[in-house]
């Protein structure tokens, strides 16, 4: 496991960036990696560790097999290069966990008590933005690899507990006021949330619910219900079911740019360290029968202007539509990264209040 953003926030905000040793207090700077801190080691500062007081390994001071937080705030003390060294590997036989568990309650005392009240109402807040920021994580990173594999595939699908898990994301945001000082959080939640909004109002209206020992949902394809043969009707049909899936690639798509651009907010503004071992977000690609497994990394980079996104689902089908015309291929010819917005529609787009409604209803596929 790694430590996570809530616990690393909180071990840095409630030690004041400062070792926990009482007569030692230096003031700590966290490294990303070895090379960094052999930098900053060698520019004379101090680096601060986040030192485990139950150790990881069979082999650590202080370990215990049954404890089942190591890798939380509750099991972490910073400290200095050098009192991590004294309490684990020179006297680790003085330091039992009662004691270091002492150490720090003590030191958090400290400064604590060196805080004006401002400070620590910063820290604070620090720490309930980075829960509210591991919430949205635990939520749907796991799950995104997968789901977007099975929503970009020609024939789009969606487990339906990825696609509560999408909804899950979306009311956590809508219901979410970010404090004044997380500007840049803000603003790509509010895109995040947008996103997810028109994403789940597409998957409502176009998918239809699994067979009775299914589990996914599937996109509705109603040229293949014709009772009737009619060539007209299913052209028409099939050309508004090309349009449906190139519409729900797009989202899949951005989607994920939008994710990764989640995860560059947060480093800016919360934690540099954010997700630093395992990055961002890699989809699954290929059909492993025609193209090969594999992954790919979709993200908007450093981008200045992030691109407008579209108001509603409606714009995006419009968008392809046009697109499609203009080159005079049938919409499925239609790659996600043509589309872009605002689209100028015919006046009937919705302005996305229906497609934000999803999120305040129960909603499913």
């Amino acid at each position: 496991m790694t430590i996570r953003v809530v616990s690393r926030k909180a071990l840095w905000g409630r030690s004041g960036n400062r070792c926990a040793f009482p007569t030692c207090r230096i003031e700590l700077i966290q490294a990303e990696d070895e090379i960094t801190r052999a930098q900053l080691s060698g520019a004379g500062l101090i680096v601060g560790e986040e030192a485990h007081i139950r150790g990881q390994n069979p082999d650590s001071a202080r370990y215990d097999s049954a404890y089942e937080q190591v890798d939380e705030y509750v099991n972490l003390i910073l400290l200095c290069p050098t009192h991590h060294t004294v309490i684990d590997k020179d006297e680790p036989q003085n330091w039992p966990v009662e004691r270091v568990e002492k150490l720090k309650r003590d030191h958090e005392d400290w400064v604590r008590a060196s805080l004006s009240p401002g400070d620590a109402n910063s820290v604070e807040t620090q720490i309930l933005v980075a829960a509210d920021v591991q919430r949205i994580e635990d939520l749907i990173f796991a799950i995104w690899p997968d789901a977007y594999w099975q929503l970009s595939r020609p024939v789009p699908a969606l487990r339906l507990e990825y696609f509560d898990a999408i909804v899950d994301v979306g009311r956590l945001l809508l219901a979410k006021d970010w404090p004044q000082a997380y500007p840049i959080i803000s603003a790509a939640a509010e895109r995040l949330r947008h996103l997810i909004s028109i994403l789940a109002d597409h998957l409502a209206q176009t998918f239809e619910p699994p067979e009775e020992s299914g589990t996914s949902a599937r996109l509705v394809r109603k040229e293949k219900r014709l009772q009737q043969w009619d060539t007209k009707l299913y052209n028409e049909l099939f050309h508004q079911t090309q349009i449906d899936m190139v519409a729900t690639w797009w989202l899949a798509d951005t989607l994920t740019l939008e994710l990764n651009q989640w995860i560059r907010a947060v480093r800016e503004e919360l934690d540099r360290h954010y997700r630093y071992a395992e990055g961002v977000i890699l989809v699954r690609t290929g059909d492993g029968i025609v193209e090969p497994l594999g992954y790919a990394r979709l993200d908007y980079g450093t981008r200045a202007v992030l691109p407008v996104l579209p108001r509603s689902r409606f714009e995006i089908r419009d968008c392809v539509e046009a697109v499609a015309a203009q080159r005079k291929v049938e919409p499925q010819r239609v790659h996600p990264s043509e589309l872009s917005f605002p689209f100028p529609g015919d006046g009937s787009t919705p302005d996305g209040a229906q497609a934000r409604a999803i999120l305040e209803d129960d909603g499913g596929v």
